[in-house]
């Protein structure tokens, strides 16, 4: 089997092994995830309890699916839905994860704590890519929790149903600065940007 080379600013070549290729491939296609926790005040206003940004882990199946769309050009309809990472259960995410399969964790939901309000997964809907090889959503996935529980992260996917598990899981995030633990009324709106 042949090494991949690549040619350095001299021209010399530099051998470089497959594992390292796939783990530099999983940092240059990622993306960022700013995450906002608000909580009702008694004035009414919503108080900032905690922000950050997350990095994530892209999925076999979702690289897959991204480069089927974009190079093989099956076809594509561009339908992404963000759910959330609950603590019920959990242990890890994984590259290997898809919907149908991730035993690492589970989906916050009407199965998992804690709950929110919204019928189906809230719909992420992305603004036009930016010379920096990134593109940002244009609005904020908004979450308004109808239970208490804690939420370890979130995920990006093709299906709207909430504990659904059909559709393209493309990527698995955790927050990085540990749980968030959510209580009814608690509003969590998260952001991601997706570069290349």
């Amino acid at each position: 089997m042949r090494v991949p080379e690549f040619a350095t600013a001299d021209g010399s070549a530099v051998l470089v092994p497959v594992h390292l290729l796939r783990t530099l491939e999983r940092m240059m296609l990622g993306s960022s995830w700013h995450v906002e926790h608000f909580r009702p005040a008694k004035s009414g206003r919503l108080h900032l309890l905690h922000e950050e940004y997350a990095p994530n882990v892209v999925t076999d199946v979702g690289a897959n699916d991204l480069l089927d769309k974009y190079f093989a050009g099956s076809s594509y309809t561009a339908a992404f839905f963000v759910g959330l990472i609950s603590s019920v259960s959990f242990s890890a995410v994984a590259a290997a994860n898809t919907m149908s399969s991730h035993s690492g964790w589970t989906e916050a939901g009407p199965t998992n704590a804690p709950n929110y309000s919204a019928g189906t997964r809230p719909s992420l809907t992305m603004g036009t890519a930016a010379s920096s090889r990134s593109k940002v959503a244009s609005a904020a996935a908004s979450f308004t929790f109808s239970g208490g529980g804690t939420i370890k992260g979130m995920f990006t996917t093709t299906n709207s149903t909430k504990d659904g598990t059909t559709g393209i899981l493309y990527n698995a995030v955790l927050f990085t600065g540990g749980d968030r633990v959510v209580a009814s009324s608690d509003v969590v709106n998260v952001t991601p940007t997706f570069t290349a």
